[in-house]
Protein backbone atom coordinates (compact mmCIF):
# COMPACT_ATOMS: atom_id res chain seq x y z
CA UNK A 1 0.00 0.00 0.00
CA UNK A 2 1.53 3.46 -0.82
CA UNK A 3 1.64 5.73 2.25
CA UNK A 4 0.88 9.58 1.46
CA UNK A 5 3.78 12.09 0.90
CA UNK A 6 1.77 13.87 4.49
CA UNK A 7 0.30 12.58 7.26
CA UNK A 8 -1.23 13.99 10.10
CA UNK A 9 -0.70 12.69 13.67
CA UNK A 10 -4.19 10.61 13.52
CA UNK A 11 -3.14 9.07 10.56
CA UNK A 12 -0.53 7.89 12.26
CA UNK A 13 -2.26 6.54 15.05
CA UNK A 14 -4.61 4.95 12.28
CA UNK A 15 -2.31 3.11 10.14
CA UNK A 16 -0.50 1.76 13.67
CA UNK A 17 -3.98 0.13 14.96
CA UNK A 18 -5.34 -0.55 11.44
CA UNK A 19 -3.69 -0.71 8.23
CA UNK A 20 -6.25 -1.90 6.18
CA UNK A 21 -9.07 0.45 7.26
CA UNK A 22 -6.36 3.49 7.07
CA UNK A 23 -5.82 1.56 3.30
CA UNK A 24 -9.56 1.29 2.73
CA UNK A 25 -9.36 4.91 3.34
CA UNK A 26 -7.26 6.42 1.09
CA UNK A 27 -8.91 4.33 -1.91
CA UNK A 28 -11.95 5.04 -1.29
CA UNK A 29 -12.36 8.56 1.36
CA UNK A 30 -15.92 8.63 2.25
CA UNK A 31 -17.94 11.92 3.83
CA UNK A 32 -18.69 11.43 7.78
CA UNK A 33 -21.67 13.55 9.24
CA UNK A 34 -20.16 15.66 12.04
CA UNK A 35 -20.63 13.56 15.40
CA UNK A 36 -22.08 16.03 18.37
CA UNK A 37 -18.77 14.34 20.34
CA UNK A 38 -16.45 16.37 17.70
CA UNK A 39 -18.95 19.31 17.64
CA UNK A 40 -18.05 19.60 21.40
CA UNK A 41 -14.52 19.08 21.44
CA UNK A 42 -13.91 21.87 18.88
CA UNK A 43 -16.28 24.07 20.96
CA UNK A 44 -14.26 23.23 24.14
CA UNK A 45 -11.00 23.55 22.29
CA UNK A 46 -12.16 27.19 20.75
CA UNK A 47 -13.25 28.24 24.09
CA UNK A 48 -9.86 27.23 25.48
CA UNK A 49 -8.25 29.28 23.24
CA UNK A 50 -10.18 31.99 23.61
CA UNK A 51 -10.03 31.64 27.36
CA UNK A 52 -5.90 32.05 27.50
CA UNK A 53 -6.54 35.11 24.48
CA UNK A 54 -5.70 33.14 21.59
CA UNK A 55 -7.63 33.29 18.20
CA UNK A 56 -9.55 30.53 17.34
CA UNK A 57 -8.95 28.41 14.31
CA UNK A 58 -11.81 27.62 13.46
CA UNK A 59 -14.61 29.85 13.92
CA UNK A 60 -17.91 27.74 13.78
CA UNK A 61 -19.77 30.27 12.39
CA UNK A 62 -17.90 30.42 9.02
CA UNK A 63 -18.06 26.84 8.43
CA UNK A 64 -19.82 25.73 5.35
CA UNK A 65 -23.59 24.90 6.63
CA UNK A 66 -23.19 26.47 10.04
CA UNK A 67 -26.68 28.34 9.16
CA UNK A 68 -28.14 25.21 9.21
CA UNK A 69 -30.73 24.75 12.01
CA UNK A 70 -29.33 20.97 12.73
CA UNK A 71 -25.55 22.14 12.74
CA UNK A 72 -25.73 23.84 15.78
CA UNK A 73 -25.88 21.61 19.04
CA UNK A 74 -27.37 22.57 22.43
CA UNK A 75 -24.81 21.15 24.46
CA UNK A 76 -25.34 21.28 28.19
CA UNK A 77 -22.26 18.82 28.45
CA UNK A 78 -19.87 21.76 26.70
CA UNK A 79 -21.02 24.09 30.05
CA UNK A 80 -20.09 20.94 32.31
CA UNK A 81 -16.92 20.71 30.40
CA UNK A 82 -16.09 24.24 31.04
CA UNK A 83 -16.70 24.12 34.14
CA UNK A 84 -14.41 21.09 34.96
CA UNK A 85 -11.82 22.63 33.13
CA UNK A 86 -12.02 25.97 35.37
CA UNK A 87 -11.87 23.34 38.34
CA UNK A 88 -8.70 21.84 37.35
CA UNK A 89 -4.73 22.10 37.64
CA UNK A 90 -4.35 24.12 34.05
CA UNK A 91 -7.36 26.77 35.05
CA UNK A 92 -4.46 29.33 36.60
CA UNK A 93 -1.27 27.58 34.66
CA UNK A 94 -0.65 30.36 31.54
CA UNK A 95 0.21 27.79 28.39
CA UNK A 96 3.65 28.14 26.42
CA UNK A 97 1.52 27.20 22.67
CA UNK A 98 -1.91 26.97 22.13
CA UNK A 99 -2.74 24.98 19.18
CA UNK A 100 0.56 24.76 18.19
CA UNK A 101 1.26 23.39 15.14
CA UNK A 102 3.96 20.80 14.37
CA UNK A 103 5.23 19.86 11.12
CA UNK A 104 8.39 17.52 10.65
CA UNK A 105 9.96 15.25 7.78
CA UNK A 106 9.71 11.26 9.25
CA UNK A 107 10.75 8.36 6.79
CA UNK A 108 10.38 11.22 3.57
CA UNK A 109 7.01 12.00 4.98
CA UNK A 110 5.66 15.40 6.15
CA UNK A 111 3.97 14.70 9.46
CA UNK A 112 1.87 17.54 10.62
CA UNK A 113 -0.41 18.06 13.23
CA UNK A 114 -1.36 20.78 16.44
CA UNK A 115 -0.87 20.38 19.84
CA UNK A 116 -3.56 21.38 21.78
CA UNK A 117 -1.18 23.25 24.61
CA UNK A 118 2.42 23.07 25.43
CA UNK A 119 3.42 24.33 28.73
CA UNK A 120 6.34 24.92 29.90
CA UNK A 121 8.18 23.95 33.59
CA UNK A 122 10.45 25.48 35.57
CA UNK A 123 13.45 23.25 34.78
CA UNK A 124 13.25 24.10 30.51
CA UNK A 125 11.66 20.64 29.89
CA UNK A 126 7.89 21.31 27.99
CA UNK A 127 4.82 19.19 28.75
CA UNK A 128 2.85 18.25 25.33
CA UNK A 129 -0.91 18.39 26.55
CA UNK A 130 -3.79 16.83 24.56
CA UNK A 131 -7.47 17.95 25.74
CA UNK A 132 -9.67 14.71 26.04
CA UNK A 133 -13.72 15.88 26.21
CA UNK A 134 -15.01 12.70 26.27
CA UNK A 135 -14.05 9.46 28.37
CA UNK A 136 -12.88 7.42 25.77
CA UNK A 137 -8.63 5.93 25.93
CA UNK A 138 -6.82 7.45 23.82
CA UNK A 139 -3.61 6.15 21.96
CA UNK A 140 -0.02 7.11 22.50
CA UNK A 141 1.16 7.04 18.96
CA UNK A 142 -0.17 10.89 18.75
CA UNK A 143 1.64 11.89 21.62
CA UNK A 144 4.63 9.82 20.74
CA UNK A 145 4.54 11.95 17.20
CA UNK A 146 3.90 15.03 19.22
CA UNK A 147 6.90 14.86 21.05
CA UNK A 148 9.26 13.83 17.96
CA UNK A 149 8.55 16.60 16.53
CA UNK A 150 8.80 19.24 19.53
CA UNK A 151 11.63 18.01 20.28
CA UNK A 152 12.96 17.86 17.12
CA UNK A 153 11.86 21.44 15.63
CA UNK A 154 13.06 22.93 18.81
CA UNK A 155 16.73 21.28 18.80
CA UNK A 156 15.93 19.50 22.34
CA UNK A 157 16.30 15.94 23.42
CA UNK A 158 13.02 14.21 23.70
CA UNK A 159 13.68 13.15 26.97
CA UNK A 160 13.10 17.22 27.61
CA UNK A 161 9.09 16.73 26.21
CA UNK A 162 6.82 14.97 29.17
CA UNK A 163 3.14 14.41 27.35
CA UNK A 164 -0.11 13.53 28.18
CA UNK A 165 -3.57 13.22 27.59
CA UNK A 166 -5.71 15.18 30.10
CA UNK A 167 -9.52 14.10 30.40
CA UNK A 168 -11.23 17.63 31.44
CA UNK A 169 -14.61 15.80 32.79
CA UNK A 170 -13.07 13.53 35.35
CA UNK A 171 -9.63 15.99 35.54
CA UNK A 172 -7.29 13.22 35.50
CA UNK A 173 -4.05 13.29 33.55
CA UNK A 174 -2.87 10.68 32.32
CA UNK A 175 0.64 9.86 31.06
CA UNK A 176 1.40 6.85 28.93
CA UNK A 177 4.91 5.90 28.44
CA UNK A 178 5.91 6.52 25.00
CA UNK A 179 9.64 6.60 25.16
CA UNK A 180 9.71 3.11 22.70
CA UNK A 181 8.40 5.00 20.07
CA UNK A 182 10.76 6.63 18.08
CA UNK A 183 11.36 8.52 14.93
CA UNK A 184 12.89 5.58 13.71
CA UNK A 185 9.60 3.14 15.47
CA UNK A 186 7.20 5.89 13.24
CA UNK A 187 9.45 5.20 10.07
CA UNK A 188 9.14 2.06 10.19
CA UNK A 189 5.16 2.11 9.50
CA UNK A 190 5.73 3.47 5.80
CA UNK A 191 7.71 0.64 5.23
CA UNK A 192 5.51 -2.01 6.57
Amino acid sequence: MPIPDSLSASAIVRLTHDRQGFARDLLRPMPRPPARAATRGTDFHAWVEARFGQRALINRDELLGASDDDFVVADDKLKELQEAFEAGPYADRQPYAIEAPIQIVLGGRVIVGRIDAVYQDDDGTFDLIDWKTGTKPADREQLAVYRIAWAKMHGIDPDRVKVGFYYVLDQRLDRPDVSDLTAASIEQLFTG
